[in-house]
């Protein structure tokens, strides 16, 4: 359900309405940042692992990216890997898996 408030998945049918309004109609990236979301079900997008960072927050820079990863204490692992932060993550291919 959380998924589905932050719009991570579009409903097979039907619409999520907040207060009555579709989020649909709703801009996503304002509707997103507020909202703080952990799930137990690690997703990454199949895309680079800065892409991924940025799915919260568009406007995130390289350089705030780093810096984020480096307060969570991930750099040392994002280091070690073939292409930093433009290493390819997710499904089929990808060099992470969620929980990594």
């Amino acid at each position: 359900m959380i998924q589905l408030l932050v719009c991570f998945y579009d409903p097979a049918s039907g619409a999520v309405l907040v207060n009555g309004v579709d989020l649909k109609t709703l801009p996503l990236t304002e509707w997103r940042r507020p909202a703080g979301y952990v799930g137990q079900e690690p997703v990454l997008f199949a895309t680079t692992i800065l892409v991924n960072i940025k799915s919260g927050i568009a406007t995130v820079t390289k350089e705030q990216a780093l810096d984020a990863l480096k307060q969570v204490q991930a750099m040392e692992f994002i280091d070690r890997l073939p292409e930093r932060l433009d290493t390819f993550v997710g499904v089929a291919d990808g060099q992470l898996s969620g929980g990594q």
